[in-house]
């Protein structure tokens, strides 16, 4: 796992705010969740918290009221 999706999520925030995007722009998050099977690498529970974690940020900025 190269970067964490909070981490990507955080550089969408940047991008968004310096008007980077078009009006529509799909966002994928694809690290693999059974990655976390390999020795010495964050666990399959970890890894899809860090989605969940990074999907609630993704929807607290991109929708705002």
């Amino acid at each position: 796992m190269a970067i964490k999706d909070v981490d990507k999520v955080e550089e969408i925030f940047r991008e968004v705010e310096a008007g980077i995007f078009e009006p529509f722009t799909y966002i994928v998050l694809p690290n693999d969740h059974t990655y976390g099977s390999s020795p010495g690498t964050p666990t399959a529970r970890y890894l899809v918290a860090d989605n969940d974690a990074a999907l609630r940020q993704d929807r607290r900025v991109l929708f705002k009221p």
